[in-house]
């Protein structure tokens, strides 16, 4: 057990500058939401359930993470952090300091009420999209199959009956950014979904570089 987290939770934890650059300064494959907290505070404590209950909700969506303030004093100057429980989200993007040649990412606080349902909300809301909104009739299809083909990438179509990206599908589309084109195609489309043999949605479609 570390702090207000057990070793088994799905929240991250980070003891160590080291640790916490290496895997989420240096990342750009994911969505980082972290704590820095004191075991001893109070609404520390209170948040402590929801916090966990939104990591495991989370899994595979965006990274949950907690840090241990009191056993790890110098990430409250790192942060200014100067109250607890504070939330930062840590972008996908980083930037390099031209002068000190070291990376960085620009972190977002959470301005929310300490409610699972609006953190998870908020961390949602933060993941970019690179997935392809393709259809048979605006040559949209034929745009992004002919990209991939430049760039000899696969390619993996969900055929949904929801208008809106799902913030997994949106995290898959970062996570395998530059190796994997994704793309959503409408259940109206059906031009498209007899193409594909696609009769029930959600269905997911992997479409090989040469087009097969």
């Amino acid at each position: 057990c570390s702090g207000l987290y057990e070793s088994d939770s799905a929240v991250i934890q980070f003891n160590s500058v080291k640790d916490f650059e290496e895997q989420v300064v240096m990342s750009d494959d994911a969505v980082w939401l972290v704590e820095f907290y004191a075991p001893w505070c109070g609404h520390c404590k209170a948040l402590a359930p929801a916090y966990n209950k939104v990591a495991k909700n989370l899994k595979g969506v965006v990274k949950v993470a907690a840090v241990d303030v009191d056993a790890s004093k110098e990430f409250a100057s790192m942060f200014g952090i100067q109250s607890f429980p504070t939330i930062k989200l840590f972008p996908h993007d980083k930037q390099l300091n031209p002068y000190t040649k070291k990376i960085s990412k620009t972190p977002m606080d959470y301005p929310g009420p300490r409610t699972g349902k609006m953190i998870a909300e908020f961390a949602t809301s933060q993941i970019p999209s690179f997935v392809t909104a393709v259809s048979s009739g605006d040559g949209s299809w034929e745009s992004f199959k002919g990209s991939a083909q430049d760039e000899a990438a696969p390619m993996v179509v969900l055929f949904s009956n929801k208008k809106d990206i799902t913030p997994l599908y949106k995290a898959l589309s970062l996570r395998f950014k530059g190796r994997v084109q994704l793309a959503q195609a409408r259940d109206t489309d059906s031009t498209l979904c007899e193409d594909f043999g696609i009769t029930e949605f959600p269905a997911v479609v992997a479409v090989s570089p040469d087009g097969v």
